[in-house]
C-alpha cells in the first residue's frame, strides 16, 4: 500500500482495529513545515540507466547520528509510474523512509521523500544519490539525505543519513522458500505465553515474497491464541527477512482496556541456508510503539 506524502508531525504507523475505537489518528496534530517548492530538475546528461535496471530487494547499510536510522537492514527499489526510482529504506516498524529518485545526470539522482521517526513523527527529506553497476553486474545505489523537516519541533537539530544499497545481478533467494516453524517468545498475541506457528513463505527472484496462507498461533496444549494472516514479505540477497502481517486475536487481552480484534506487526530478522534441505533463522517481532502491550519480542525459525 502506498502511503501518502506526509505533511503532519504526528503519524500512527501500522493499523489496529479496536473493538470500540476509531483509527487512532490525532486530529489536533500540528502541521510540520515542508521544504520550499523547487523546480523540476533538468538532467545535465542523458541517464545511463533506466529505473527498471535496479528493481529488487537490497541489503541496506546506513549511517546517521540518529541511531534509529543506522545499521544493517533492507531496502526495496521499484519503478514509479512516472519512470522515477522509488526507494524504501525499511529500518523497523517505527522508522522508515520512502524516496523518489529522479535522474539529473548520467548516474546521479535527486532524492526527495518522506519518513516516520519513532512511530509518530512525520518528516520530509531532500538529498542526492548515485547508481552504478559493478563487477558481474552487481547493482549499487548510494545516497546522502539532508534537509529534514519535522524533527526540529520536538527533537532539536535534524539528522543526516548516508546509505548504500547493494544487490547481485542475479541473487538466489528461491532456496529460502518453504514451510518454517516459527517459535515466538512470547506470542505476538500479547497473551504472555510462548507460542509457535507454521508459516509457508514464498519468494520471487527479485526478493519479494509473501506468507501464502493463514497460520494458527498455538500455545502449550495446542491452545490457539490467534491467527497470522497472509501478507507481504521481503528477503534481501544476504537473507535479511521482513514480513508485515496482520494478527487476528482469539485469546483474551491481558487487560480489558487493551482488548483488540487485530493488529499489524513485523517479523524482522535473518534466514540462513544450511545443508541442502535446511534453513533456519532468528529475529524480532516488532509492533508500533503505541502497541507495546501486545508483546512479541523474539522469534526463531527452522524449515
Amino acid at each position: 500500500m502506498r502511503r501518502p506524502r506526509l505533511t503532519v508531525a504526528l503519524l500512527l504507523v501500522g493499523a489496529i482495529v479496536f473493538a470500540a475505537c476509531g483509527d487512532g489518528q490525532d486530529p489536533t496534530s500540528p502541521a510540520i513545515a515542508s521544504p520550499s517548492p523547487t523546480a523540476t530538475p533538468r538532467p545535465t546528461a542523458t541517464p545511463r540507466f533506466a529505473a527498471d535496471t535496479f528493481v529488487g530487494v537490497y541489503d541496506l547499510h546506513a549511517a546517521s547520528e540518529q541511531g534509529e536510522f543506522s545499521g544493517e537492514s533492507i531496502a526495496i527499489v521499484s519503478r514509479a509510474d512516472d519512470g522515477s526510482m522509488r526507494v524504501q529504506l525499511r529500518f523497523d516498524v517505527a522508522n522508515d523512509i520512502t524516496l523518489s529518485g529522479t535522474f539529473v545526470g548520467a548516474d546521479q539522482l535527486m532524492l526527495e521523500g518522506y519518513g516516520t521517526f519513532q512511530g509518530d513523527v512525520g518528516f520530509e527529506v531532500l538529498g542526492t544519490g548515485m547508481v552504478g553497476i559493478g563487477v558481474a553486474g552487481r547493482r549499487r545505489i548510494s545516497g546522502s539525505i539532508n534537509g529534514f523537516t519535522g524533527f526540529a519541533a520536538r527533537d532539536g537539530p535534524s539528522p543526516s543519513i548516508d546509505f548504500v544499497l547493494e544487490r547481485p545481478a542475479n541473487p538466489v533467494v528461491e532456496p529460502y522458500a518453504g514451510r518454517y516453524r516459527f517459535d515466538f517468545a512470547p506470542s505476538p498475541s500479547g497473551c504472555g505465553a510462548p507460542s509457535h506457528a507454521v508459516l509457508e513463505l514464498s519468494f520471487t527472484p527479485d526478493g519479494r515474497g509473501e506468507l501464502t496462507s493463514p497460520s494458527a498461533d498455538r500455545g502449550t496444549g495446542e491452545v490457539v491464541f490467534g491467527t497470522l494472516q497472509p501478507g507481504p514479505c521481503w528477503l534481501s540477497p544476504s537473507g535479511r527477512l521482513k514480513c508485515t502481517l496482520e494478527y487476528r486475536h482469539r485469546c483474551a487481552a491481558p487487560r480489558e482496556e487493551y482488548a483488540v480484534e487485530s493488529h499489524f506487526f513485523a517479523l524482522t530478522g535473518q534466514l540462513v541456508l544450511g545443508p541442502p534441505a535446511d534453513a533456519a533463522g532468528a529475529g524480532r517481532v516488532e509492533v508500533n510503539p503505541f502497541l507495546y502491550f501486545l508483546g512479541g519480542q523474539s522469534w526463531t525459525a527452522r524449515r
